[in-house]
C-alpha cells in the first residue's frame, strides 16, 4: 500500500449527545473525505463516556433521529474505506456507526450493548443488526437486551479484530492491503450489501451500471 495513505479521523464519545455540533463534525469530515484522493480513509474512533453521560438520552427528537441517520448513511456510502476503532463501550446510537463501517476493531475488554442509556433506541440500529447478524444473535441483543463482550462480538461478525492496540493494528492492516483495494470501494461495497435487501431485478440493474462504468473507465 502507498506510504502516503492518509486518515481523516473523527473522535466521538460513546455516550455523546446527538445534536447539531456532532452532526457538523461528521459532515465536515465526510466532505473532506469526498474531496480527498483515493488513498484517504475515514477513521472513526469511539472513546468511553462518563457514567453520568450514559444516564442521558442520546436522541431527543424524531427530527434529530432523522438527521443522525442521514449522517450514518453518508458513512455507509462513503467513497473511501471506513474504519472503526472502539476504545469505549459500544451501544445505543453509536452502534449504528460500527455497523456502517467497513473494518471494525476493538479492545478485548469492551462491552457491546444496544441499550446503552436510559431508553431503548428506535433508530436504524435494529435494522442494521437484523441484516448483519444471525437471528439468534440479533435476538440476544435486541429482544433480550443482553450485552456481549469483544470476543463474542468478533465471533458474531460485529468485529473484524480484537486487539490491545487498535490504532497500530489498523495501520498494519492498511499497509497490507492490495493497492487497488481503495479504488471504487464504494461501488463494490454497494454491490455486496444491496443484494441482501433488494430483489434480483433491482440488484441486476446496479451490477450492470457498475459494469458499464468499469468498461467506460470512469
Amino acid at each position: 500500500m502507498n506510504s502516503e495513505l492518509d486518515f481523516i479521523t473523527i473522535e466521538v464519545e460513546s455516550s455523546a449527545l446527538v445534536a447539531a455540533p456532532l452532526l457538523d463534525q461528521f459532515n465536515q469530515a465526510l466532505n473532506k473525505v469526498e474531496d480527498a484522493t483515493c488513498n484517504t480513509c475515514l477513521l472513526i474512533k469511539l472513546t468511553d463516556g462518563t457514567a453520568e453521560q450514559r444516564e442521558q438520552a442520546q436522541l431527543a427528537s424524531t427530527d434529530m433521529t432523522s438527521r443522525w441517520e442521514k449522517v450514518v448513511r453518508r458513512v455507509e456510502r462513503c467513497q473511501a474505506l471506513t474504519l472503526f476503532i472502539a476504545e469505549g463501550r459500544v451501544g445505543g446510537v453509536m452502534m449504528n456507526l460500527l455497523l456502517a463501517c467497513d473494518y471494525k476493531v476493538a479492545q478485548p475488554d469492551l462491552v457491546f450493548d444496544i441499550f446503552n442509556g436510559p431508553t431503548p433506541i428506535y433508530d436504524m440500529t435494529i435494522y442494521r443488526l437484523a441484516h448483519a447478524l444471525k437471528n439468534k444473535d440479533a435476538n440476544n441483543l435486541v429482544l433480550f437486551a443482553n450485552a456481549v463482550g469483544s470476543q463474542q462480538a468478533l465471533e458474531q461478525g460485529l468485529l473484524d479484530a480484537v486487539v490491545t492496540d487498535p490504532l497500530s493494528h489498523v495501520r498494519a492492516f492498511m499497509s497490507g492491503l492490495n493497492p487497488s483495494a481503495l479504488s471504487d470501494i464504494h461501488i463494490r461495497r454497494r454491490l455486496l450489501k444491496d443484494p441482501r435487501s433488494e430483489s434480483y431485478e433491482d440488484s441486476l440493474g446496479v451490477f450492470l451500471a457498475a459494469s458499464d462504468r468499469a468498461f467506460r473507465g470512469n
